[in-house]
């Protein structure tokens, strides 16, 4: 299963979705790329959407024990919420929570870049030109009628570097985010240790040594 994430960020990377809304381009787009596959969401994000999107797995990830979203499935775990998915594809598309718990699996960003900076508190993380390679981008002026700003489409897809190790310590209830190099092993991390995926051959090897660098993170 291919994992993408779908997202629209200005250069400063804020995500503001009362802004977004006004990109009736970047609407078509989503539905293209998500149209007969499952879509991954926050709460806040299905909420903004105000419905399911038609023709879609309407998943939604919250941490609310007794929340219902008609139409949709409602999980409380990213495991559970990938477990749920049936198509080839699963599309990540907000809020910027949910972005962050997949980001470090996501195989491609689909991203709308608004070429202009705002104020706000909602980011997605950083894309770092050593882990993403861009493949695609398309040009949009402003259109005073539509929206207010320049904007671009912008294909990545991720490197996938033999000798690389990932750490990935995380928990779903956990809001900081934190990203530092070790060695020259990258180390996406929260606070509490879950999760190793690593690509250097031997797993055993491979646990070996991400233990002896926790003590250092």
């Amino acid at each position: 299963m291919k994992v993408s994430i779908i997202a629209v960020a200005f250069e400063n990377n804020v995500i503001d979705n009362e802004l977004i809304r006004h990109l009736s381009n970047d609407l078509k787009r989503l539905r293209m790329l998500t149209t007969d596959s499952a879509v991954i969401m926050g709460r806040k994000t299905y909420k903004s959407l105000g419905k399911p999107l038609p023709n879609r797995k309407n998943i939604v990830l919250t941490r609310q024990p007794n929340y219902s979203a008609e139409g949709c499935i409602v999980v409380h775990s990213k495991e559970k919420a990938l477990q749920e998915v049936d198509s080839e594809e699963v599309l990540i598309i907000g809020g910027s929570e949910v972005y962050r718990h997949f980001w470090h699996q996501a195989d491609n960003l689909y991203l709308t870049r608004i070429h202009t900076d705002v104020l706000g508190d909602t980011y997605i993380p950083p894309i770092r030109q050593d882990i993403w390679i861009e493949e695609y981008r398309e040009f949009h002026w402003v259109d005073e009628k539509k929206n207010g700003y320049n904007y671009s489409f912008i294909n990545y897809s991720k490197k996938r570097l033999k000798n690389s190790i990932s750490i990935v310590l995380s928990t779903y209830n956990q809001s900081e985010w934190l990203e530092k190099t070790l060695y020259g092993y990258e180390a996406q991390t929260f606070k509490n240790f879950e999760l190793i995926l690593a690509d250097d051959g031997s797993r055993k090897e491979t646990y070996n040594k991400v233990q002896a660098l926790i003590p250092q993170l």
